[in-house]
């Protein structure tokens, strides 16, 4: 089961892509047979989320008093 870090991270790339909600569920369910993101294992984590910023999807970056 992802952390809830990983699925938050998930759910902001799905968002600020614009991804419907049935875009979404046909992505998780063509390369990795599940309906939901907490059915994916770690290593799925990583190939969604690699495949999010195939699509142009940047994680914003914490920027901490300049450094």
């Amino acid at each position: 089961m992802p952390s809830s870090a990983d699925l938050a991270k998930i759910h902001i790339a799905k968002k600020e892509l614009g991804l419907t909600d049935e875009a979404y569920r046909d992505m998780l369910h063509l390369h990795f047979q599940v309906a939901s993101s907490k059915d994916l294992k770690p290593q799925q984590v990583i190939v969604l989320l690699n495949k999010f910023r195939a699509k142009g999807w940047r994680p914003k970056t914490n920027v901490k008093n300049g450094r």
